[in-house]
């Protein structure tokens, strides 16, 4: 199984949109990954695709603390003077905001109702029909 999840903090203080020649929307994200015991940080490139990389252009800014989904990918070639270089990728899948709300910004709030508008509020009494209450 390929799953990679990753938290950390988005690097760029804004995110370039691109698309693809089908016109598929693609947005690269540098998300800064604290070590363990403080050891320092990594930094990894993870690209979104579609919905997700169209979301992260309009809700991350710098700073932001977000937990990414996705899958890790190999990005092996040969150079020009014959060297077999190695390299690795993330692709973004999902993404969450895991700041406090207090402390999350205008943008992180704006997108947290977004995704309420997809769910519905259960009325009250009916939670004994709902078999999962």
């Amino acid at each position: 199984m390929n799953r990679v999840q990753l938290t950390g903090y988005v690097k760029e203080e804004k995110l370039e949109l691109r698309h693809t020649g089908k016109d598929t929307a693609v947005a690269n994200v540098t998300l800064i990954v604290p070590r363990l015991r403080g050891e320092g940080a990594d930094f990894f490139t993870v690209a979104f695709f579609g919905k997700a990389a169209e979301n992260a252009v309009k809700y991350f800014k710098k700073g932001s603390k977000i937990l990414i989904e996705g899958s890790l990918r190999n990005n092996n070639y040969t150079n020009k003077e014959g060297q077999k270089i190695y390299g690795n990728s993330i692709l973004g899948e999902s993404f969450e905001f895991c700041e406090r709300k207090n402390h999350s910004s205008d943008n992180t709030e704006k997108a947290a109702e977004d995704a309420k508008e997809e769910f519905t509020d259960i009325p009250e009494g009916v939670t004994e029909e709902i078999p999962f209450a």
